[in-house]
């Protein structure tokens, strides 16, 4: 019953990553490095917000460089031209 039910979603969320990845791709001039340091960076940030609220966990000086090296990641990749 709700097992089966991640099998099914499994297929349209493969179809929605490849889809992303083709499009990211060629947004940044055929390299596929990009994607990594951006999925990358965007799982850093998701995941402290989410340990934030589920979690009560305070953000400390630490975790708030960490925070700011991860947006300086994403920068990067989105504003200096490749090539």
């Amino acid at each position: 019953p709700l097992w089966w039910g991640w099998y099914v979603l499994s297929i349209p969320l493969t179809w929605l990553f490849l889809t992303a990845t083709k499009y990211t791709v060629e947004g940044f001039n055929g390299e596929i490095w990009s994607n990594r340091f951006i999925g990358f960076s965007i799982g850093i940030l998701v995941y402290t917000v989410l340990t934030s609220l589920v979690f009560n966990q305070h953000i400390t000086w630490k975790i708030g460089t960490q925070l700011i090296l991860a947006l300086g990641i994403l920068l990067i990749q989105a504003f200096w031209p490749s090539k």
